[in-house]
């Protein structure tokens, strides 16, 4: 007899999961991956110029389950009327290798897992008096970033650019939706954006770095999480050599993917300078050493963070 697998939409997982309870099983995801005790693979897929596709996978040592993740993205879709991004998790017993739920989350997971990350690393990298935060970019991951730093630093003011100006000025309505007393401000160009940030967060599709290392000021933090693919890249790679500190989620998928990649092919910057986000949470490596430092973390985004999430809605939803 076939065992039925559990389906799972985004409304139901909506009602379960929020980037507050993600913060705690991320640092353990990153923290696992990086003492050998889970493996996440990668692939992404371009069935257009402007689409991919991640499918994402990880086991975790003791873990009674593990996961595959198919997430999509499409430029196109806006002008058609459709979300960007789409995908789900296929989850499977680690004992019997048989699937045991789909969780049909159309990215919402990835979203918060996403944007708990970033909040690990500016708790762990940003100054503490960081009040400012710059924003590329006005897509959904862009108003997760901000919510997820409400939550470990006291935000008082953000800019924001974006490509299409209408996009970024519904992003700050937006923000100022949740939180009246917020001085948000759209601004024309990246670089006034950058020269005024304490923590700079880019979460962008582009192609081509939007950042120059001359903007950057001492003591600001950087996370950058649009970068996800060959193709993808927001920082220039002379911004890595001048940062005192550049952390990755993973040195494997940062060699393969990003702004990392981008710098290992102009010879910018060497897989060896690099710092993973594990090793700092788990006291093996140190984060910040000054108030002047300029810190970056730029993640690829790795599987065992889904698996993570899966994990916690497990606990929740009793599949």
């Amino acid at each position: 007899m076939s065992q039925q697998i559990k389906t799972i939409g985004r409304p139901e997982i909506a009602a379960h999961l929020d980037i507050a309870a993600l913060i705690a099983p991320s640092v353990a995801a990153f923290k696992a991956l990086s003492a050998g005790k889970s493996r996440s693979h990668i692939d992404v897929l371009h069935p257009t110029n402007d689409s991919d596709m991640h499918i994402k996978s990880a086991v975790l040592d003791g873990a009674n389950i593990y996961t595959v993740k198919l997430a999509g993205w499409a430029a196109h879709n806006e002008a058609a009327g459709l979300p960007a991004s789409s995908g789900m998790i296929l989850v499977f017993s680690a004992e019997t290798c048989r699937p045991v739920a789909m969780l049909h989350d159309d990215h919402l997971i990835s979203d918060l897992r996403t944007a708990a990350a970033g909040a690990v690393a500016a708790q762990e990298l940003a100054n503490k008096d960081a009040r400012k935060v710059g924003v590329l970019g006005a897509g959904e991951q862009a108003f997760r970033q901000i919510e997820a730093l409400r939550l470990v630093r006291d935000i008082r003011e953000i800019t924001i650019w974006n490509r299409g100006r209408d996009k970024a000025e519904k992003l700050a309505g937006r923000l100022k939706q949740i939180d009246a007393s917020l001085a948000v401000d759209v601004q024309e160009t990246p670089q006034t954006v950058v020269e005024a940030a304490d923590i700079l967060v880019t979460a962008t599709a582009s192609r081509e770095p939007l950042v120059k290392a001359e903007w950057l000021r001492p003591g600001m933090h950087i996370t950058s999480v649009g970068a996800d693919d060959i193709t993808k890249c927001e920082l220039e790679p002379a911004c890595l050599q001048r940062a005192d500190l550049v952390v990755v989620d993973s040195l494997q998928a940062a060699a393969q993917y990003g702004n990392i990649r981008r710098a290992l092919e102009t010879k910018a910057h060497n897989v060896g300078q690099l710092v993973e986000i594990g090793k700092i949470l788990a006291h093996e490596a140190t984060g910040r050493r000054s108030r002047n430092n300029i810190t970056i973390s730029t993640f690829v985004g790795l599987g065992v963070q889904d698996l993570a999430a899966v994990m916690l809605l497990r606990e929740k939803l009793a599949f």
